[in-house]
């Protein structure tokens, strides 16, 4: 009986929706007097045209930052069997703030992915950069402070990334490594690497660019 009415609620509200698109309308949900708003077909499709809006800009963004990572390369501090790259660091914290822990952590592996085929990184660079993004992220989501960010890649990669470094080296590289040998490497890489973020950051801040990348990003729908 109860789902015959909430059927009967639905098709009554679609029949008057088409003959007035701008009433908004309302359903019981039981017997209680709470209710959901239903918008109107117009508004929907303007609500999904702004989600979809949002993560084609995300994306781009996303591709943008991996294209400028890759095209940086070349330009790494050959360290034992690492190959620390502190623009990555960069990367991570301006993603993780900017896009989020997941955009930051899928751009970290596509980024070493990519470094790997060409010769750039090693499979160091994995662990390196993945749990350095998704802290980076996490810790910025948690406070809304940028220098946090750039902390928590510094920990994430500088520590946690550079002790699972040490698994990957001997499971997958089959070289031999102290277990605490790349925290110094990984952590000077992304020191530079979140010190500079922060620096391109503040200099964002000032000309306002931050304020509209993040307007356009973040902005609820």
């Amino acid at each position: 009986m109860g789902h015959t009415f909430c059927l009967w609620e639905i098709t009554t509200l679609r029949t008057a929706s088409d003959n007035d698109s701008h009433k908004k309308f309302f359903i019981h949900l039981s017997d209680s007097t709470t209710f959901r708003h239903l918008p109107d077909n117009d508004s929907y499709r303007k609500i999904k045209r702004r989600k979809d809006m949002k993560n084609v800009t995300k994306l781009t963004m996303a591709g943008i930052l991996v294209a400028f990572a890759i095209s940086c390369s070349t330009f790494y501090i050959p360290i034992g069997a690492s190959k620390c790259f502190p623009v990555q660091h960069f990367v991570n914290v301006f993603a993780g703030s900017i896009l989020g822990p997941l955009y930051g952590v899928g751009m970290a592996f596509v980024t070493s992915l990519i470094r790997v085929f060409m010769g750039t990184g090693t499979l160091l660079a994995f662990p390196g950069s993945m749990i350095g993004a998704l802290m980076a992220g996490i810790i910025y989501k948690l406070t809304k402070k940028y220098w946090a960010a750039a902390i928590g890649e510094v920990i994430g990669t500088g520590l946690l990334g550079a002790l699972a470094a040490y698994f990957v080296s001997i499971l997958f590289m089959g070289r031999e490594a102290a277990i605490f040998g790349l925290v110094i490497p990984f952590g000077i890489s992304s020191l530079c690497g979140a010190i500079f973020a922060l620096v391109f950051i503040e200099i964002l801040q000032k000309t306002k660019l931050l304020e509209q990348i993040s307007t356009k990003l973040m902005k609820e729908v």
